[in-house]
């Protein structure tokens, strides 16, 4: 099967990547790191294409009206970067994710972060993270899926899909992590059973709301035929 161009772009993962780091004072994210190359070069492109108006000087008036009109409904750019940014919110919640949830833990001994702290120190607020948790709590196949639409839903339409999955599942890890080091075997299966039931549950909720959708379209169909047809009589 051929790769996309999403699946071929995927960073490469190394063994010397450190994605946290320990201080003596606070656990913090190496922020080392500079935007991606091909990021950096799409937001140079951007800012020429703003600066630059091409079809100022076109000579021909009826071409440059034409341009222009397609500018104005284009929705391209706005959907890669709606792609964007959904993939980027995602992948913070993903890495916070590979953090144990650990209530109180104490980080000025130089131990490893707690989930608030990492993601703190990264430059997200509460919000940001929770929002990013919920968005990550998405199937993947179901996360490519709607954003690859267009147009894309919004963050904080991903992020609704995964509000109540989430919080009971962060909830119920946290009741259960100092259970996990005895029983990791059998806590680890029922809480693949429980996500996988989530999941399920979350797929059933989408799949209501599309039916609730179609049917009151329907309804206002019927009501529209039956408005058209009275008034068809009346005039006769």
């Amino acid at each position: 099967m051929q790769e996309s161009i999403h699946e071929r772009l995927q960073p490469q993962t190394s063994s010397n990547v450190v994605p946290f780091a320990k201080t003596g004072t606070e656990a913090v994210i190496i922020e080392a790191a500079d935007m991606p190359a091909l990021y950096t070069s799409a937001v140079q492109a951007l800012a020429e294409c703003d600066a630059v108006d091409e079809c100022q000087g076109w000579a021909d008036r009826a071409a440059a009206l034409s341009c222009y009109a397609r500018q104005r409904t284009d929705q391209t750019l706005f959907d890669y970067a709606k792609r964007i940014q959904a993939r980027a919110v995602r992948r913070c919640g993903e890495l916070v994710k590979q953090i144990e949830p650990k209530r109180g833990a104490r980080t000025d001994l130089g131990r490893a972060p707690t989930r608030s702290s990492a993601a703190k120190s990264a430059g997200l607020s509460p919000h940001q993270l929770k929002q990013a948790q919920r968005v990550a709590a998405i199937p993947a196949e179901d996360f490519e899926r709607q954003v690859e639409s267009s147009p894309p839903p919004t963050i904080t339409e991903l992020a609704a899909q995964g509000k109540s999955d989430v919080s009971t599942t962060l909830k119920i890890e946290q009741a259960l992590d100092v259970f996990k080091a005895g029983h990791p075997i059998s806590v680890n299966a029922d809480m693949a059973n429980y996500r996988e039931a989530g999941r399920e549950v979350q797929a059933l909720r989408r799949r209501l709301a599309k039916a609730e959708q179609k049917l009151a379209a329907a309804e206002a169909a019927i009501i529209k035929a039956a408005a058209r047809e009275v008034l068809a009589r009346g005039a006769a």
